[in-house]
């Protein structure tokens, strides 16, 4: 079916207001995604970058950590040993 009474002119003064709007949003929601885009390409952070041992001699042992406990570290430490179920 159609609109009985269809004025285009009418219907074009009645939807500028919403139409207006909706562009003005859409705006104002690109602005705010370039520049959450700039913000995140201006904003690098530098974190150092790992090297990894030049010999085999330098890594450690399967099974160790890779850094030296502390000594205080070293006594609190418990091998957990199976005990045989019944």
């Amino acid at each position: 079916m159609s609109a009985p009474k269809t004025n285009l002119d009418k219907q074009k003064r009645r939807h500028w207001g919403p139409l207006t709007g909706i562009a003005v949003s859409l705006a104002v929601v690109a602005a705010l995604f370039f520049g959450y885009l700039y913000y995140l390409a201006d904003t690098e952070t530098e974190q150092p970058v790992e090297t990894l041992p030049e010999t085999e001699s330098e890594m450690p042992a399967e099974g160790m950590p890779a850094t030296p406990l502390e000594p205080e570290m070293e006594n609190q430490i418990q091998e957990v040993v199976p005990t045989p179920q019944d």
